[in-house]
């Protein structure tokens, strides 16, 4: 047989929604299967909560339940109560009832009225009477526990059904906050992927904007070759016929290109003649150091492409430092352009924008500081360049054998300095 525990946890198990009547009715017909005890629903309402302390039952409830033996005699009623032991004024009431009567008149008899507490004592205490037939109270007694079990365990049910939809509600709402915590991480995710591709994509064009401007610039050196190639082949048509061979047969008549290096001064003197003219200017210049060269096809080439040489220095290492600064100011450039983008990005957030533009200005601060030191430094190199003055080298902070090499790299690289024009003021 089914008990009241195992009735409740089916029905919290299935999370099933029924009634105190519904529930009454389920409990009768597995506690008290084939039973006619229609009489519940008034012991139900005698232990509703509501009727506590109430005085509700009429004493004629004493002779259906088997608690008193039916009589008219108010004295009879008022001795079995007092036989079950209540108390006047606590368990029940009295009150005189007028009545009209055949003969004329009137009859007064006294109405008991119980409590449901002093009724179920009533069922408790008393006992079957020995007429034949007789109803045992104690079987009601056992029906109106049974009523008030009911009602207890339905108590029970109710509040374990509660919280067991409680914990289902819970478990949705944290699967809930879970599930909105996955979303904001994958919105998160995806933000970070977009302001990701969204920095790609400008340092991507950002690069192709750098490539076009060193194709543009590759273009304009190309056609600055081109001119200077030009105007090379029109030197060469003009200065083809000024070049003479010397005559290599005759010592006495080859030319020379002699260096006459006076320590005291700094200076060196470009001497260009015979070897009897140029012997004359070594003896005039006993305290000089002396070096001789022999170029072909004339040494006067050879003296104005040094010349030439000392005279483009400058413009050799002023274009030095700006091949050594060009990628420095390449990527200050972009750096500024980042920061150009930032500020127009709608994505961001202000302290995102903010640390971008720092880590920028950052970088643009550190390749300023380079280019500044590397034109410093080149600087200085280029006002230490030797110096032309007529036929004379004035040093300033290059040393005798600096020339020399200088020399000697026009002499191996002849080609490059065969097509000098000599100009006669120099002479």
């Amino acid at each position: 047989m089914s008990s009241f525990i195992e009735i409740i946890d089916n029905y919290v198990k299935n999370y099933k929604k029924i009634t105190l009547n519904e529930f009454i009715e389920e409990s009768k017909n597995k506690l008290y299967p084939g039973n006619d005890i229609a009489f519940m629903e008034y012991f139900m309402e005698l232990a509703d909560e509501v009727n506590d302390y109430k005085f509700i039952v009429p004493h004629q409830k004493l002779f259906e339940f088997g608690i008193a033996v039916n009589t008219n005699t108010s004295n009879k009623i008022k001795e079995r109560l007092d036989t079950l032991g209540l108390i006047s004024g606590q368990h029940y009431s009295v009150a005189d009832i007028r009545r009209s009567v055949k003969q004329g008149g009137n009859s007064i008899r006294k109405q008991y009225t119980l409590t449901p507490e002093a009724f179920k004592l009533c069922l408790l205490r008393a006992k079957k009477s020995n007429k034949e037939n007789a109803v045992d109270p104690k079987i009601y007694a056992e029906y109106y526990m049974f009523i008030e079990k009911c009602i207890l365990y339905y108590n029970r049910y109710e509040k374990q059904l509660s919280e067991a939809f409680s914990k289902i509600k819970d478990e949705k709402i944290d699967n809930l906050l879970k599930s909105n915590d996955d979303l904001k991480n994958q919105i998160a995710e995806l933000m970070s992927y977009t302001r990701e591709t969204h920095n790609k994509l400008d340092e991507a064009k950002i690069e192709r904007e750098e490539l076009l401007e060193k194709a543009i610039e590759a273009k304009q050196e190309t056609s600055n070759l081109n001119t200077k190639l030009d105007k090379t082949n029109n030197i060469l048509k003009k200065v083809k016929h000024m070049v003479n061979v010397p005559n290599t047969k005759d010592d006495d008549v080859t030319q020379y290109y002699t260096l006459l290096y006076d320590k005291s001064i700094n200076q060196i003197k470009m001497v260009i003649g015979q070897k009897k003219y140029n012997s004359k200017k070594i003896n005039q210049n006993i305290n000089c150091t002396v070096e001789e060269f022999t170029y072909n096809p004339s040494p006067t080439s050879l003296k104005h492409a040094t010349r030439k040489m000392i005279k483009d220095l400058p413009e050799k290492y002023s274009n030095k430092l700006t091949e050594i600064n060009k990628i420095h100011n390449e990527k200050i450039r972009k750096y500024k352009r980042i920061i150009i983008k930032t500020n127009r990005d709608n994505i961001l957030s202000e302290n995102e924008k903010n640390d971008k533009i720092d880590i920028c200005n950052s970088k643009i601060e550190h390749y300023t500081n380079i280019v500044n030191d590397n034109k410093n430094k080149y600087d200085i190199i280029i006002n230490g360049l030797p110096l032309m003055n007529n036929s004379n080298i004035i040093l300033n902070e290059w040393s005798y054998d600096e020339i020399k090499k200088l020399i000697r790299d026009c002499i191996d690289n002849q080609n490059d300095y065969d097509d000098v024009v000599v100009n006669e003021e120099d002479e």
